[in-house]
């Protein structure tokens, strides 16, 4: 029983196109750690928010926890996803103070584990419409100590179709773009009808900050526990990819999962239906 949220990925591009492992794919793109703080906050919202128990939860985790099963995995490298966003989540109802507070604690903590071992790549993270994820990503880009940025577009409460949230996306993206920086992001939001109409925008109006950043869209552009879960975001977004209205040599769709027992044969042909009709590099 793995006892920590989200922290393997299931990769399926080596049972999807019959590949041997390869020390290529020795990365895992995305997993989680938090401090005692932030456990704290996150028990609170076991079995309303996320599938967790309570004491495990408010513990915290750190690289210790993770290195065992690295060594006992396919994979030796991983890439850990600040979940300091989350203190900007409407769900926390913290203080603007407490968030600013806390989420400069998160990423220190963050930071301190990633320079325990070579094999781990830290993701820095903030909600990114909060007023202050601006000032956090350029502290923490002089700063250093991390490889990337880690953006959750639901728990931050992005809408797309808000002009002030694509705004301050727009100015996130500005001060965080670089060659040398690689963005996370989960795109899915809370829109209810989430498709591609907001894949859409997210392509014309906030990928054209990035232009020289690496993107890599988790959990095949929905929730992750299903693969299939929204078939029109993931056609959308692939489909301008083939077309070259993306840049396919540096965007990749991520392929990691939490999946649930049951998953039936045709959602599973669905999603290797699309997995094939993109090139495997871009996975």
């Amino acid at each position: 029983m793995i006892k920590y949220f989200a922290i393997l990925s299931l990769i399926l591009t080596l049972a999807a196109c019959d590949m041997a492992p390869s020390e290529k794919l020795g990365i895992d793109y995305h997993t989680h750690i938090w401090s005692p703080e932030l456990g704290k906050e996150m028990s609170e919202l076991c079995g309303i928010l996320m599938p967790c128990e309570t004491s495990e939860m408010a513990k915290g985790t750190n690289a210790k926890d993770l290195m065992p099963i690295l060594d006992t995995s396919r994979f030796n490298r991983a890439a850990i996803m600040s979940g300091a966003y989350l203190f900007g989540s409407p769900e926390f109802k913290l203080e603007i103070e407490d968030q600013v507070k806390l989420t400069r604690v998160e990423k220190q903590f963050m930071a301190d584990q990633v320079a325990t071992s070579e094999k781990l790549f830290g993701f820095f993270s903030s909600n990114p419409i909060a007023d202050y994820a601006i000032e956090e990503a350029r502290y923490w880009k002089k700063k250093g100590g991390f490889d990337g940025m880690k953006l959750h577009m639901a728990m931050g409460g992005v809408d797309f179709f808000n002009p002030d949230h694509i705004q301050k996306l727009q100015n996130l993206f500005d001060v965080v773009d670089d060659k040398d920086m690689t963005i996370l992001i989960h795109l899915q939001n809370r829109n209810p009808e989430y498709d591609d109409r907001d894949v859409e925008v997210f392509i014309n109006d906030i990928l054209p900050h990035v232009p020289n950043s690496t993107i890599i869209i988790a959990h095949a552009i929905n929730w992750g526990n299903g693969l299939a879960q929204d078939k029109k975001a993931l056609d959308h977004f692939i489909k301008a990819m083939n077309e070259g209205r993306v840049d396919t040599g540096r965007t990749y769709i991520g392929v990691g999962a939490i999946l649930k027992e049951g998953l039936g044969e045709e959602r599973q042909a669905l999603f290797l239906e699309q997995f094939r009709s993109l090139n495997i590099k871009n996975w």
